[in-house]
């Protein structure tokens, strides 16, 4: 009878390993979402960042004290 009581306690150790396990897996696979979350995020505001900062192209037209002046950028 002992035999048995070492086999089934071997079996619910090996369930609470394999279900650690999962729980392991599910924790990477968020932690990879989030990674690749803040990948992206820092991706669109260093592009917005970027475009903002670009000089316009085309024609400028500017309405001041010293009269209109146009320029072609």
């Amino acid at each position: 009878m002992g035999g048995q009581d070492f086999i089934g306690k071997a079996r619910r150790g090996t369930a609470a390993v394999a279900h650690w396990g999962y729980k392991m897996a599910i924790n990477r696979n968020i932690l990879f979402v989030l990674l690749g979350a803040l990948l992206v995020g820092v991706g669109v505001l260093s592009y917005a960042l970027y475009e903002e900062k670009k000089e316009p192209s085309g024609v400028q037209i500017n309405l001041g004290p010293g009269g209109l002046k146009i320029q072609n950028k």
